[in-house]
């Protein structure tokens, strides 16, 4: 959890969740670039791999104790920042559930490039779909990003 600058929306916790894989450096090293990116601009968030993150090899009382406090972490935020590249399921997940749960979902496919396919549902269900590091910061900031590129 970081430090604010920005007061939380009544019954929040944090502004944002960030739902990505966070299994190999290079997704790591998006992950916290997005982090820093909050943090830049006085934003709090929950990522589960600072605050959740089990091992491959864990029992069902800790592996429910991770979903429910991801669960939980989803339904705190007031926006979700999923990162698709890759198209991890947890974090299409996440996404979903953010959604359903009428929670803002801005997606971040950096890996994409202009003339990558990006998913009807994804591009359909959020209030912006991110290519860089300058339109993420953007819709950070509140900025919609249609997405207007070919769909899959």
């Amino acid at each position: 959890m970081t430090q604010t600058t920005k007061a939380l929306k009544e019954g929040k916790k944090h502004h944002c969740y960030i739902a990505a894989p966070f299994f190999n450096p290079d997704q790591i090293t998006r992950v916290a670039l997005v982090e820093t990116l909050l943090e830049k601009h006085g934003l709090t968030y929950f990522s589960p791999r600072k605050q959740s993150a089990i091992g491959p090899i864990s029992d069902a009382e800790v592996r429910q104790k991770a979903f429910q406090m991801n669960v939980d972490g989803i339904e705190d935020a007031e926006f979700l920042i999923a990162i698709t590249d890759g198209k991890d399921m947890g974090t299409i997940f996440e996404a979903g559930h953010a959604f359903a749960s009428k929670i803002p979902v801005i997606y971040v496919a950096f890996t994409l490039g202009k003339d990558g396919m990006f998913n009807l549902m994804l591009a359909e269900s959020g209030v912006a779909a991110c290519r860089s590091v300058e339109e993420l910061e953007a819709a950070i900031l509140g900025e919609e990003i249609y997405y207007e590129g070919l769909i899959e």
